[in-house]
């Protein structure tokens, strides 16, 4: 087919080609078979009549800004699908596997940044309701997008070795794609928005091409890719989360707590179980049995706190991290038998600046967001395209779709100065996923949290949804300041991520109307 002039090789088969090329890759390397000039040339002929990735993401081509101020004309769909765009991060690497041209490996790194500072969310999302659609918090984050990003970044870090790509994967994992998915895990959302406080039929939408159920929970609440398509992203994390470093090491890339049992230079059984909180906790424990001696890595986030961070060998003296400063992988020395390591990260609360003056805030790998008191409604599930009722025999009894409306205010903007953080875990004892809660990414379950001061101000809507922020100067408080709960956004299904910032000490920026606060809207009519 490809050799008849590409015969079928048309649309978005041409804007995903490199996961094609991906797979032949993988066939040439465990089952060549003897056709490696056949596997060879079918890269060659894909990536021949593939669109040009590495031409989009020069600075002349790629769009840096809102693409509703673009004229439709001058975009390429292909190229600006979410999707297509998530799966396509990772194409210039894939490409340069076999044409070890390092150009590419630049491309790979703007294609990385640019897209998530045109376009990227708090939550570690590409924002885009079907189109890319710059930063704005009232736009929606399509769920597919954020399992193929997250592939995306973890292939990237294994082919490049750049940790800013392992950390990218971790936003997305325990901030992105948790909070889409119902905690039974029975029910997703089409698109999320980092301001989101009620999720529902809505009259107006500002999205792109997303229908008003877009942003509720339900089997298919928009097209049914994202029903099938999403259970892939917590395996694939799973899979690339131990990596194979050098040619006699092991290291934990994606830190989670796993088990890897594998056969090193073909004589050394090697068994590592990693138990902890991770990412509600910053300790891991590691219980490595070997045969023989070989180098362990972990992996230490750049957001890490050098001087609250060590490792611990068998009970050993604390030493401190000596990451590499490119893949920051530390490495420790592993004889046979049984070893036992503590790895501990410090961190500390991290203050995000966004468009407009406002912020998100994080700690370690976790986005928190505003927590909101809720109303949950539920209903037999839906087609997606007609919105009736789908018979009986076509789902489960798990099977519903649901509303979430707000029964607590979501209006505030925030004082940073007052941000402190709180954990009701072990701390740096040794921890086991037993001890969390299952299901953890629900509102109540994680054991972590932060509280600020704040105040609620005049925050209209705008196409059926909060509008836009206030911008300073618009920021004045309508009533007296009090502390507000923030909860890891995975768990906060609606939520507040992105805030307007205002000063509680400063008199003008505290006036209030006596003591009237902005009335609660549900929503539902």
């Amino acid at each position: 087919m490809l050799r008849r002039q590409y015969d079928g090789y048309i649309g978005w088969g041409r804007a995903r080609g490199q996961d094609m090329i991906m797979a032949l890759q993988w066939l040439l390397e465990n089952y060549p078979e003897d056709q490696r000039e056949i596997l060879f040339d079918n890269m060659r002929l894909l990536k021949e009549a593939a669109f040009d990735w590495p031409r989009f993401f020069s600075e002349d081509v790629f769009p840096m800004g809102d693409l509703d101020t673009i004229p439709s004309n001058d975009l390429q769909y292909d190229l600006v699908h979410v999707v297509n765009l998530g799966q396509a991060l990772k194409s210039s690497a894939i490409v340069r596997r076999y044409t070890h041209n390092d150009v590419l490996l630049d491309t790979a790194r703007n294609s990385v940044n640019w897209t998530f500072i045109y376009h990227g969310a708090p939550s570690g999302a590409i924002i885009g309701d079907e189109r890319i659609s710059g930063v704005s918090p009232t736009r929606g984050t399509e769920l597919c997008s954020v399992v193929e990003t997250m592939f995306s970044l973890s292939y990237l870090y294994k082919a490049i070795g750049d940790r800013y790509f392992a950390d990218r994967c971790e936003l997305a994992a325990f901030n992105a794609l948790p909070v889409m998915i119902s905690p039974d895990s029975w029910a997703h959302q089409y698109v999320a928005q980092s301001n989101q406080p009620y999720s529902i039929h809505l009259k107006e939408t500002p999205f792109w091409n997303v229908n008003d159920r877009g942003q509720t929970f339900g089997l298919e609440p928009h097209f049914p890719c994202c029903t099938v398509n999403h259970p892939q992203g917590y395996p694939k994390f799973a899979s690339n989360m131990f990596v194979k470093a050098g040619t006699n090491g092991i290291g934990h890339a994606l830190l989670s707590p796993g088990r890897v049992r594998y056969l090193l230079n073909q004589d050394n059984k090697v068994d590592i179980r990693c138990q902890t909180h991770y990412p509600f906790g910053q300790s891991l424990e590691y219980t490595i049995i070997a045969q023989k001696s070989f180098d362990f890595y972990v992996r230490v986030p750049e957001w890490y706190l050098p001087q609250d961070s060590y490792v611990r060998v068998n009970g050993g003296t604390p030493k401190p991290l000596r990451p590499d400063p490119e893949t920051g992988m530390h490495k420790i020395v592993i004889n046979k038998t049984i070893t036992v390591i503590q790895y501990h990260l410090g961190a500390e609360i991290k203050v995000e600046n966004r468009q407009n003056e406002t912020v998100a805030i994080h700690y370690g790998p976790l986005l928190y967001a505003l927590e909101i008191t809720t109303i949950i409604t539920s209903a037999e599930p839906s087609d997606w395209n007609s919105q009736q009722t789908l018979p009986q025999s076509w789902y489960t009894e798990q099977t519903r779709d649901y509303t979430i409306s707000n029964t607590s205010a979501w209006a505030y903007a925030i004082d940073t100065s007052t941000l402190k953080f709180y954990s009701t875990s072990l701390g740096k004892s040794p921890a086991t996923t037993s001890d969390l809660p299952n299901p953890i990414f629900q509102q109540g379950a994680p054991p972590t949290f932060i509280t600020v001061q704040a105040c609620e101000v005049a925050w209209g809507y705008s196409r059926g949804v909060p509008a836009e922020p206030p911008l300073p100067g618009h920021r004045r408080c309508t009533s007296k300041p009090r502390e507000v709960k923030l909860i890891p956004y995975g768990a906060a299904k609606i939520h507040i991520a992105e805030f307007p910032v205002v000063d509680i000490s400063s008199p003008r920026e505290t006036i209030f109307n006596g003591d009237k606060t902005q009335q609660v809207l549900a929503f539902h009519d």
